[in-house]
């Protein structure tokens, strides 16, 4: 597949390269880098394709910026260059009506003269365009991020023009991020149109999505990756089960249905807030949420588990939750991880305290990426 940016933008790194042989690539990749765990071949499983190559993200974060003739556009930073954007006239990871929303919105706004974000500098007004598309409804919800917003009746405008041109636009928000930090992220939102929630569906579970919570971006393919995740749980009706860095509760959900209890535990308040409404929304009365940093919880909370799953950022456990991990002694834990590398950083530590890793399954939830997703299932013995 031919794309205009490829070669510059980070958003793919191997769009060009046909689906079959990234699923071979990323799968001798992970039987090369699992390697120095000593796992037999036949526990790394084969690799779970994406249903779709393109068009799958129903998150993007784009960037804004200004020519040097004044124009204000949006577009994704360049590979590798966190201060150069790059205008995007097509992009295959969301829905094909994105660029035309990025458009109309740099349109609309530049005749205001306020400038884009200087990433070195780490001045100026517009900042991003947060775009979630539920690929469930088509509906979108957009957040306009800034450092600041002296004229709301500015941004109004350009909310009211926005949903005139496109009606499956929904929910718009206008997010204060005043900060040096190069992030999109806030809790300091204006709504300016709807509602700030999209609704999503994974099989037969309803999820309601806040403009901050985190929810895997290749919705689709999140149902297969939950499936793999209840299947290395091998779930018993007696069980209590921890699902740790919840989010929105989209695991714990899936679970809940097959086990005694669940019990989420994630420290964003807006994520907990949708998981509670999650819950509710489909019925589901075993399952409790803590608002709390994961290692605070296992080190003081008296609630037990006989088994878990985690869920962590890139970054993975920090050695403190390890250890704490491997106090508690889960008879099985379920590992899922986006970054191979500190996947096998925390199993090392957790292989030589009692636990035994019985099957890596690698599901492909970004295609055009070097990304792969893991659900290792890992059980405890005792024997070290």
């Amino acid at each position: 597949m031919f794309c205009v940016h490829s070669g510059e933008c980070g958003g793919c790194q191997s769009i060009e390269q046909p689906y079959s042989d990234q699923l071979v690539a990323k799968q001798a990749y992970v039987v090369s880098a699992l390697q120095v765990l000593g796992l037999p071949p036949e526990n790394i499983f084969p690799v779970l394709p994406s249903e779709s190559s393109v068009y799958y993200r129903n998150k993007m974060e784009f960037a804004f910026a200004r020519k040097p003739t004044g124009e204000l556009y949006l577009g994704l930073k360049r590979r590798g260059v966190f201060w150069d954007v790059i205008p995007l006239s097509h992009c295959y990871l969301q829905d094909p009506v994105t660029p035309y929303l990025l458009q109309f919105t740099s349109d609309y706004l530049c005749p205001s003269g306020l400038p884009a974000w200087d990433y070195r500098k780490r001045e100026g007004v517009f900042r991003y365009l947060m775009v979630r598309q539920s690929k469930t409804t088509g509906h979108f919800l957009i957040s306009l991020v800034v450092s600041e917003a002296q004229n709301m009746s500015f941004f109004e405008g350009y909310a009211a023009a926005l949903v005139a041109k496109f009606p499956q636009v929904k929910s718009i928000v206008l997010t204060l991020q005043p900060t040096s930090s190069d992030t999109a992220f806030s809790t300091d939102m204006r709504v300016l149109v709807g509602e700030p929630i999209l609704e999503e569906q994974l099989g037969a579970l309803k999820f309601s999505i806040s403009p901050t919570a985190f929810f895997q971006t290749n919705t689709r393919q999140a149902a297969v990756l939950y499936n793999e995740i209840v299947k290395s749980l091998n779930p018993e009706p007696e069980d209590v089960v921890m699902d740790l860095y919840c989010g929105t509760g989209t695991i714990g959900l899936y679970v809940a249905p097959y086990v005694s209890a669940v019990i989420g535990v994630e420290e964003n308040p807006a994520s907990i807030e949708n998981a509670i409404q999650n819950a509710r929304a489909n019925g589901i009365a075993n399952i409790t949420f803590e608002v709390e940093n994961v290692r605070r919880f296992l080190k003081f909370s008296k609630l037990q588990a006989t088994k878990m799953i985690v869920d962590p950022p890139r970054d993975g456990l920090i050695p403190k939750v390890v250890r704490r991990v491997i106090e508690r002694k889960p008879k099985t834990l379920v590992y899922v991880s986006c970054n191979l590398s500190t996947f096998i950083r925390d199993a090392k530590i957790l292989t030589e305290s009692g636990f035994e890793i019985c099957g890596v399954q690698p599901v492909d939830m970004f295609p055009n990426t070097g990304h792969i997703e893991v659900v290792a299932q890992l059980r405890y013995s005792g024997v070290l």
